[in-house]
C-alpha cells in the first residue's frame, strides 16, 4: 500500500504552494541589487506579499487572492495608489515550471519575473 501511495505521489503533477508568488521579483536580474530600495529606484524589483504589492512609484493593497485550483496560478485583486492616482485592478499570477512568475493584467503583454535571492 505504501508503494502505491508513493507511486501516486510521484505521478501527480507538482503545483505551486499558496505563497509561491510572495517575494521580491524582477524582469532584469541585475536589478536585484536594488532589492532594499523597492519603489525608490529605477530600475527596481517588485514585492508581492500576502497583503501588498510594491513597485516603482506604486503601492497596492492586496484585497483578495484566490488560488486557481487546476493551475499553479492565483487571481489577485489590488487597490493601488501611484503617481497621484488611485485605482483597482485584477492580475493573474502564474508560476512556470522554471520558477518564473508570470503576471497577466489583461492590458499589457504578460511579464515574466525572476525571483531575487
Amino acid at each position: 500500500m505504501k508503494f502505491l501511495a508513493a507511486l501516486v505521489a510521484l505521478a501527480t503533477p507538482t503545483f505551486a504552494h499558496a505563497d509561491d508568488w510572495h517575494g521580491i521579483w524582477t524582469t532584469d536580474p541585475s536589478a536585484c541589487q536594488y532589492k532594499d530600495m523597492i519603489g525608490e529606484h529605477d530600475p527596481t524589483p517588485v514585492l508581492y506579499s500576502a497583503t501588498s504589492f510594491i513597485g516603482y512609484e506604486v503601492r497596492c493593497d492586496v484585497k483578495r487572492s484566490e488560488r486557481i485550483s487546476t493551475l499553479p496560478a492565483w487571481r489577485i485583486t489590488l487597490s493601488c495608489m501611484g503617481e497621484g492616482m488611485s485605482y483597482d485592478e485584477e492580475r493573474l499570477l502564474m508560476i512556470s515550471e522554471d520558477g518564473r512568475l508570470w503576471e497577466f493584467d489583461g492590458v499589457w503583454e504578460p511579464m515574466g519575473f525572476t525571483r531575487c535571492e
